[in-house]
C-alpha cells in the first residue's frame, strides 16, 4: 500500500527567527501554536497567529456583548408594549363605560321628556275639553235665554 505524502504548504519566507521559547516569552503551553518536528518559527506568522486568535475571541466577546444588549432593549421593549397595552386597555374600559353612563343619561332624560309630553298633551287635552265644555255650557244657556225670550 502506498504510504501517503504529506503535501507541502506554502509557507511565507522566514524573515525573523526565534526560538519557540522566546517567541512565546518562555511559556511552554504555548508550543501547539509551532509545528512539531521545527526547532525556530517564523515570529511574524505567531504574531499573525495570536492576533487573529484575539480578534477572533474579542469579535466573539463584542457578539456575545451586543446579543446581551438587544435581547435586554428587545425585555425593555416589551416591558414597555405590555405597561402601555395595559394602560390602553384601562383606558379603553374607562371610555366605554363612560359612553355607556353617556347612553343611560341620554336615555334616561329623553323618557323623561317623552313623559312631560305627554303629561302636557293630556294637561292640554284636559284644558280643551273644559273650554269646549264650557262653551256647549253657554250655547245650551244662551238657547235657553232665547226660549225664555221668546
Amino acid at each position: 500500500s502506498p504510504s501517503p505524502s504529506p503535501s507541502p504548504s506554502p509557507s511565507p519566507p522566514p524573515t525573523t527567527t526565534m526560538t519557540t521559547t522566546e517567541v512565546i516569552g518562555g511559556d511552554e503551553e504555548a508550543l501547539p501554536l509551532v509545528e512539531e518536528g521545527k526547532g525556530k518559527v517564523d515570529v511574524e506568522t505567531i504574531k499573525m497567529e495570536m492576533e487573529e486568535a484575539m480578534e477572533t475571541e474579542e469579535e466573539r466577546m463584542e457578539v456575545e456583548e451586543g446579543t446581551a444588549q438587544v435581547e435586554e432593549q428587545i425585555q425593555v421593549e416589551n416591558e414597555i408594549e405590555t405597561e402601555e397595552m395595559k394602560v390602553d386597555v384601562e383606558a379603553k374600559e374607562e371610555e366605554e363605560a363612560k359612553e355607556e353612563e353617556e347612553a343611560a343619561e341620554e336615555e334616561e332624560e329623553e323618557e323623561e321628556e317623552i313623559i312631560r309630553e305627554k303629561e302636557a298633551g293630556i294637561k292640554a287635552k284636559e284644558e280643551e275639553d273644559e273650554k269646549e265644555e264650557e262653551e256647549k255650557e253657554k250655547e245650551e244657556e244662551g238657547e235657553k235665554e232665547e226660549e225664555e225670550e221668546e
